[in-house]
């Protein structure tokens, strides 16, 4: 069994939003967990928090940039996986946080202030804050500074594209 991290994108409007705002080419990110029986993508979308088919993922427009397999404890990445999912599957989408990141980096860019999101919500999650929760969960190290209400998809990228853990899939 192995754990992938991936950064993707899709072309509508809400997406490209997002790439624009953060300054990224991902608007997505997604947990990859390959084995016998498969391969699962975990992921938090419009639809929100859901596992499902490889296949299915793709087939849903996602334009694959980056994956990463993850080289850490396989024990303990299991055991985030499975907690991810029992406590956080079929939790809704975190529109409002999104709203919020966008309004918390026009406030850094026009008046140099940084402002905690005011949109945060607790009981639902975006891409992000997701892969984060999974790779904190994992005790996968250097992801401390990262603010979960407000790490974006390009944030998790720079970490782990520069982290011996992580090695680039081909």
């Amino acid at each position: 069994m192995r754990f992938i991290v991936g950064f993707s994108k899709k072309t509508h409007f809400f997406a490209r939003a997002i790439m624009w705002f953060t300054k990224s080419r991902f608007s997505h990110c997604y947990i990859v967990q390959e084995g016998e029986q498969g391969k699962y993508v975990l992921e938090a979308n419009s639809r929100g928090v859901n596992l499902q088919t490889y296949d299915v993922f793709l087939a849903d427009h996602a334009i694959v940039e980056e994956e990463y397999q993850v080289e850490h404890d396989l024990d303990e990445m299991s055991e985030a996986w499975h907690r991810i999912c029992t406590h956080r599957l079929n939790r809704p989408y975190s529109y409002m946080q999104i709203i919020g990141d966008a309004f918390v980096i026009m406030m850094q860019a026009i008046f140099k202030v940084s402002l905690p999101n005011p949109f945060s919500q607790r009981k639902a999650d975006v891409c992000s804050e997701l892969v984060l929760a999974w790779l904190r969960r994992a005790k996968i190290t250097g992801f401390e500074s990262l603010v979960a209400a407000t790490v974006s998809p390009e944030d998790l990228n720079k970490i782990i594209k520069g982290d011996e853990q992580f090695t680039l899939l081909e």
